[in-house]
């Protein structure tokens, strides 16, 4: 069962409160009798074992309290193990261990001593969390009826009634051995704190308060997120709506504010996670207003749900973000054409979706600037390599059939002062830079500036080209004020639409609540459901609309 592979092992977030606690310990050295030689005695004996079984430098190696050896009586071994213990020669851990006789996990004692000690504590809770790790996979995946289990437990409505083994916990300490170990209480702590961390920042493990962890599924979102969404609203989302006035307007600007975050997003892109994520957010913010325990314990766990989820959804798009970046990468890098390396893309283009922009962004050997053009927006891209910049100057340099991605190229530059400083060194490159921009905008002009183009006279087109850059930045700054008035707009219309498409339940939607209070209610008590049951998790729908859906 346990060598089932997992690949969502955590990584390992080790956690010492007190590092004196595991320094290295004091050697022991036996007393000797006159001729110098070392005298054999039970405590000696005892610390040799150990020490010689911490010097393997195998974790799964150590001495473990309570395997066979020469001392008489168990009694003995405690007060020898005290001794060691307080005096500081010798040091007691525990790890988890998986039982195949028993099939659950265990805990097992062990004791070390020498200068390695807090490397073998380290190697000791990363065993720990791998075994617990791959427990969970096996044995506490969260399915539909499972999640329905835990609702209704927190519901008050199956009370003592699910078996606690349904519920694992983190295994108990009470199996390690009381040797009066004053650092025992920091080392339990450090245990458990290590233990939880690193599942809890793990997206395949979730934490239930008073349950406990459990794996989450790859496929959690598309199976599960239905049934969470749903209580959600029925339980929670109902509830805020009598707690805070005027709460429509509230939740508008909570969904103003998601899509000026993300101001080109479809809403007919959205996906149920990101109805989800909008609602799980708002409520999380306000759940002061919340005084029922079981409703901030239900809100707590549906958000640790969405923190997973986002975790889940935020891996997926990196690697989906890193494909299509590398897309654009490829585009301009310096062996495809002019229009590849001066990179041009409208920002609601597909290939822009997720964190596409700001894989991009975080990209030092990338160039970016944007454009305003036609009410909309578009982002430029270019390699950042020297020969790169240098070579397509010199291509929209050498013809007076100019070519608009030069002022693109040039647009790019001036967001870059330390690259241009360093470029206009060279005055060739400046004279090039100068040309190029001219040959863009030379049908504007009168014949004979192709002249002076020709015979390479780039003062005399210094001029235009210095006109041209002024009243283009005037004409960006237009352009920027029309396009986010525009965008303003845009965003309203979103969050309207998304209100009523999330917030304001229809007919269908309320009877579907009605159907999911029945479905949980059932696990509990069958077909012995009447309408002030139903209305106990579903207090969203009234009385007379349950009875109407009851047939009564």
């Amino acid at each position: 069962m346990i060598l089932e592979k997992i690949t969502h092992i955590p990584q390992p977030i080790l956690i010492l409160q007190d590092e004196e606690v595991y320094m290295r310990l004091k050697p022991y050295y036996a007393p000797t009798s006159k001729n110098k030689n070392k005298t054999s005695s039970p405590i000696s004996n005892l610390y040799d074992l150990i020490l010689t079984k911490t010097n393997s430098l195998k974790w799964n190696q150590l001495y473990q309290y309570g395997e066979a050896t020469e001392f008489s009586s168990e009694d003995e071994t405690v007060h020898l193990v005290r001794e060691l213990i307080q005096e500081k020669y010798v040091q007691q851990f525990f790890y988890y261990k998986y039982d195949d006789y028993l099939q659950r996990i265990i805990l097992v004692n062990v004791l070390v001593a020498g200068t390695r000690i807090k490397k073998i504590w380290e190697d000791l809770i990363i065993a720990s969390i791998n075994t617990f790790s791959k427990y969970l996979f096996t044995n506490s995946k969260i399915d539909e009826l499972f999640l329905r289990k835990i609702f209704c437990l927190y519901n008050k409505l199956l009370n003592e009634s699910i078996p606690q083994d349904e519920f694992q916990h983190l295994p108990e300490m009470d199996s390690i051995m009381d040797f009066n170990n004053p650092n025992l209480t920091e080392i339990k702590q450090d245990f458990f704190a290590s233990i939880f961390n690193s599942l809890n920042q793990n997206e395949s493990f979730i934490f239930a308060k008073g349950v406990g962890f459990y794996y989450l599924p790859d496929n959690f979102s598309e199976k599960l997120l239905p049934i969470i969404d749903n209580k959600l609203d029925r339980a929670i989302f109902s509830k805020i709506k009598t707690l805070l006035p005027n709460w429509e307007i509230t939740v508008k600007q909570s969904i103003n504010l998601f899509f000026q975050a993300k101001p080109y997003y479809d809403p007919k892109k959205l996906t149920l996670s990101d109805y989800f994520f909008s609602k799980i957010g708002f409520i999380t913010e306000r759940i002061d207003l919340f005084e029922d325990p079981s409703l901030v314990w239900l809100i707590d766990f549906i958000s640790n749900i969405a923190h997973k989820l986002k975790l889940h959804k935020t891996k997926n798009y990196d690697k989906y973000a890193n494909k299509r970046a590398d897309v654009i990468r490829k585009m301009i890098d310096m062996d495809n054409d002019i229009y590849s390396r001066v990179l041009k893309i409208k920002i609601d283009d597909e290939i822009l979706e997720g964190n596409v922009v700001d894989t991009l962004f975080s990209d030092p050997n990338i160039l970016r600037s944007g454009w305003y053009e036609n009410k909309e927006y578009f982002f430029i891209f270019i390699k950042k390599d020297i020969h790169n910049i240098e070579d397509l100057i010199d291509i929209f340099s050498s013809s007076i059939i100019g070519n608009e991605y030069a002022i693109y190229l040039d647009k790019v530059l001036e967001e870059y002062p330390n690259l241009i400083k360093s470029l206009n060194r060279n005055q060739s490159f400046r004279d090039k830079r100068v040309k190029s921009l001219f040959a863009a905008i030379s049908h504007n002009y009168p014949f004979y500036y192709k002249i002076f183009f020709f015979f390479n006279w780039v003062s005399l087109l210094k001029g235009p080209v210095q006109n041209y850059k002024v009243k283009q930045k005037v004409s960006q700054l237009e352009r920027k004020k029309n396009f986010e008035n525009q965008i303003a707009k845009s965003i309203l219309e979103k969050s309207e639409a998304l209100f009523r498409r999330v917030f304001i339940y229809n007919k269908t939607q309320k009877y579907d609540f009605y159907k999911e209070s029945v479905h949980e209610l059932q696990l509990i008590y069958g077909e012995e459901i009447d309408p002030d049951m139903i209305y106990s998790v579903c207090p969203l729908l009234n009385l007379s609309e349950i009875e109407n859906y009851l047939g009564k």
